[in-house]
């Protein structure tokens, strides 16, 4: 078994309600033509607003290609299974803000655990990706992603890379983001959260050890993308309602929807 693993922080320039919002508008935006939603739903109970998913990916476009001339074309195609919890919390006496709780699994948690999970100023996720012709004993990866305020948050990992999100993409300047100035101490300017991001990728293939790392270097930098385009799209996405965001996010579940029998 070899095990390849990396934790980064990222200190990003936003409160838990707009990193909500501009990860909802940076995910629409960047869905690929080869994920298939299989399944979403959502149901609301008082101030919970619990979100159900099943996507079918292609992990090719992440993965280097001197490990794609090694290993099936069928190792690429997985299923991502999704649960998510969004609460409403009073933040302080000036504003009501909505906090996102994200817990992903390949199985569905009980409430009790959301309940638990929700009441915390924080967003968390876990990711499993199954593959659809593998078995886990053999291939597996997981991403795991905590969101918090708590400067003195310690993750597991003993060995985390920390990240300025104004280097994140050596080709991309993120010091000014359309009416936003970012140079300097930024820190007494904007709100701050932190972003924890641990991929973790696991083979059990005899003389195929040596892939994980790989893999893991092509995940974690399409991570990181992820974030300097929710920072470099800020203005685009800050002043849509929620409405807004909403028909977009059903757009983009109506354009990617596949029908299983």
């Amino acid at each position: 078994m070899t095990v390849s693993k990396q934790t980064f922080k990222i200190k990003l320039p936003f409160t838990m309600y707009e990193f909500r919002r501009g990860q909802i508008y940076t995910l629409c935006r960047m869905m690929r033509e080869d994920v298939s939603i299989i399944k979403h739903s959502r149901s609301k109970d008082g101030n919970l607003v619990r979100t159900e998913s099943i996507k079918e990916l292609n992990l090719s476009p992440f993965i280097p290609s001197a490990v794609k001339s090694v290993i099936p074309t069928k190792a690429c195609i997985v299923e991502e299974f999704s649960t998510s919890i969004e609460a409403i919390l009073e933040e302080d006496a000036i504003a009501l803000h909505k906090f996102t709780e994200f817990v992903q699994n390949d199985e569905h948690l009980v409430d009790e655990h959301f309940k638990r999970i929700y009441k915390k100023n924080s967003h968390d996720c876990l990711t499993v990706y199954k593959n659809k012709y593998y078995s886990e004993k053999s291939f597996r990866i997981t991403i795991t992603t905590k969101v918090n305020t708590d400067p003195n948050y310690k993750v597991e990992d003993s060995h985390v890379k920390e990240i300025d999100f104004r280097t994140l993409k050596s080709d991309i300047s993120l010091l000014n983001v359309g009416s936003r100035d970012y140079t300097g101490d930024w820190h007494g300017k904007f709100p701050v959260i932190y972003v924890y991001k641990t991929v973790e990728i696991e083979v059990n293939v005899f003389g195929l050890g040596w892939v994980s790392s790989k893999i893991n270097k092509g995940l974690s930098e399409q991570l990181l993308e992820f974030q300097t385009n929710l920072i470099k799209w800020y203005d685009e996405w800050k002043n849509l309602s929620d409405d807004e965001l909403e028909e977009l996010e059903n757009d983009m579940i109506k354009k990617f929807y596949k029908k299983i029998n």
